[in-house]
C-alpha cells in the first residue's frame, strides 16, 4: 500500500489506554536513547525503526543518498504492522521512527492506543549530538535533507510535542507522564490545539 493510502486515522488516546509510542523527529533527536529509557522505565518492548529499514535503504543512507518516499514505503508498513501487531496482543511498545511527514505520522497510527510523540530539538543540539555519533550509517551531511522532508506537527495533527534540548531525564520523565497519566495528555493536546503555550517546544527554532 503506498504513503497516501491510509484513511485518516482515529484521533489520538488523549483519555484512554496507550497501547504503542511511536517517538518521532529528525536524526539526533535521542528517539532512541530516550526510547530505551522509557521502555525500561514503564517494562515495555523497545524498537529501533532503523533495524526495519531494508538493506538498500540502510546502503544509501551511508553513502549519502536521501531516502525518497518511494524508499520509505516498505519501511513504514513494517513500523506500521509491528505496531497494531502490539497493540492487538497487549505487549506494550515504544518505537523510534523519524516520521518526519504528517501522513507518515497517520499511517503509523492505525488504532487509537498508538501515541505518537515528536522530540522537537534545536538545530545547533542536533548538530552537536551528530558530530559525536560513532559507529552510526547516518551521514550528519543528510540533516538539511531531513529539515528538508520534516511538516512539523500543527494543532491538528494529534501529535504531543516534547522538548528534546532537555536534560534525558527530564526528557524521559515528560514522556512516561504523557504515556500514564491521561490528564497531563490530554492537556498538552488541548495547549498545543488552543495555541496558548507559546513557549511549546517545537516552535521558532525547534525542529
Amino acid at each position: 500500500m503506498s504513503v497516501s493510502a491510509r484513511s485518516d486515522p482515529p484521533p489520538p488516546p488523549a483519555a484512554g489506554e496507550v497501547g504503542a509510542v511511536v517517538l518521532a523527529g529528525v536524526s539526533g533527536c535521542g528517539k532512541s536513547t530516550i526510547g530505551k529509557r522509557v521502555a525500561r522505565r514503564l517494562g515495555w518492548v523497545f524498537v529501533d525503526g532503523d533495524d526495519l529499514h531494508p538493506w538498500i535503504n540502510v546502503y544509501s543512507m551511508h553513502h549519502g543518498r536521501p531516502l525518497t518516499d518511494a524508499d520509505r514505503d516498505p519501511w513504514l508498513e513494517r513500523c506500521a504492522d509491528l505496531l497494531e501487531n502490539h497493540v492487538a496482543n497487549g505487549v506494550p511498545a515504544i518505537l523510534a521512527c523519524s516520521a518526519l511527514k504528517s501522513r507518515y505520522r497517520r499511517r503509523l497510527r492505525r488504532d487509537a492506543e498508538t501515541l505518537i510523540i515528536h522530540l522537537a530539538c534545536s538545530r545547533e543540539e542536533l548538530i552537536r549530538r551528530l558530530g559525536g555519533r560513532a559507529g552510526h550509517f547516518f551521514d550528519p551531511s543528510l540533516l538539511d535533507s531531513q529539515f528538508a522532508a520534516l511538516e512539523p506537527p500543527t494543532p491538528g495533527d494529534g501529535t504531543l510535542l516534547v522538548d528534546g534540548d532537555a536534560d534525558e531525564e527530564e526528557v524521559t520523565d515528560d514522556i512516561v507522564r504523557l504515556i500514564t497519566r491521561p490528564a497531563d495528555r490530554a492537556a498538552r493536546l488541548e495547549a498545543q490545539g488552543t495555541g496558548r503555550a507559546s513557549t511549546l517546544p517545537g516552535r521558532g527554532e525547534r525542529w
